[in-house]
């Protein structure tokens, strides 16, 4: 008699004990997401089924994901990672890595170690993946909105994969008013515009963002965009080395008056 293999009995004794637990759950936890927009009705019976044991679950699918990673096994990686994004929908750690995996690992597994892919296949591929990637994030958006890490991420995928900076800032502008307003992705969203040569919207962008920050929230970002502001106002270009001059849009920035000792600023 062949022995049951310990991932099914795994599976049903998940599913004895959140049945056996659903009384007291329904009385202490908040109500469920509508597992509806998952994968089927097939797999939202077997995840309701997993109740309090869906973090185990998911922390267990995490290790095999990592496993198969570790592998370089494309279909498993990304079938198991998937599958983590639904068990623990609410958290964006797995939907970001998850979809890091398909966009910047998966092309290399494609590729081969043993030949070099021509260039226009190498695109192609990396391409896919990143379009891969961002399906992803856009799924992850409706079950953590107000994340700003989730549009922070697509902004990654636009500006260093797809190669549209426009879409980039335009991402990280999102995820800049989302709660907490993290100032990296407004320093982000600067950096891109100025490459860009949109010059005078940097300015407002900066502007704005310094009026309504904290500067003790995050002193390096502060100063890093404060003196964006002064190179813009002044004609430079705070993205280059060289001195070459852009438009001036206003009045130079005169410089902060210095304390004097002894006095209040």
């Amino acid at each position: 008699m062949s022995r049951i293999p310990p991932f099914i009995w795994f599976i049903l004794i998940s599913f004895l004990a959140g049945w056996a637990t659903l009384p007291l759950r329904k009385e202490i936890q908040p109500p469920e997401q509508d597992l509806s927009e998952l994968d089927g009705l097939g797999q939202s019976v077997i995840i309701g089924s997993l109740g309090g044991l869906r973090a185990l679950a998911a922390d267990f699918l995490w290790l095999q994901t990592n496993y198969y990673w570790q592998q370089e096994n494309h279909g498993l990686t990304e079938t198991t990672a998937r599958a983590v994004t639904r068990l623990q929908p609410d958290y964006p750690f797995f939907w970001i890595e998850a979809s890091r995996m398909i966009v910047y690992d998966m092309p290399v597994w494609r590729f081969s170690k043993d030949r070099t892919a021509p260039k226009t296949v190498e695109k192609r591929i990396r391409r896919e993946q990143a379009e891969r990637g961002l399906e992803l994030l856009t799924e992850a958006a409706k079950f953590v909105p107000d994340s700003p890490a989730i549009p922070a991420e697509k902004a990654r995928i636009y500006w260093t994969v797809l190669d549209d900076p426009d879409m980039a800032q335009e991402y990280y502008r999102v995820a800049y008013e989302k709660p907490p307003h993290p100032p990296l992705y407004a320093r982000l969203r600067a950096v891109i515009l100025i490459d860009l040569g949109r010059y005078q919207e940097a300015m407002r962008w900066l502007t704005q963002v310094l009026a309504t920050m904290d500067p003790n929230s995050s002193p390096a970002q502060y100063s890093l965009m404060e003196s964006y502001l002064y190179d813009l106002r002044m004609g430079q270009n705070p993205r280059e080395e060289s001195d070459d001059p852009i438009p001036r849009f206003s009045a130079p920035m005169a410089p902060p008056p210095v304390a004097k000792e002894g006095t209040d600023s």
